[in-house]
């Protein structure tokens, strides 16, 4: 293999690796979204219900 088809290789590996992590920013990103969509209706409900 030639040094031009290692550093193929290479940015075809970095490619996977940062659309692996991106993948991960999303789902997390997500998750954090729900949480917090979850807490915010706590909220009102408990705010809702007091009054």
């Amino acid at each position: 293999m030639g040094e031009t088809e290692l550093e193929i290789e290479t940015v075809k590996v970095q490619a996977k690796l940062f659309a692996d992590f991106r993948e991960q920013l999303e789902d997390q990103a997500a998750k954090y979204h729900d949480q917090g969509k979850s807490k915010l209706e706590e909220i009102l409900r408990e705010v809702l219900h007091s009054g």
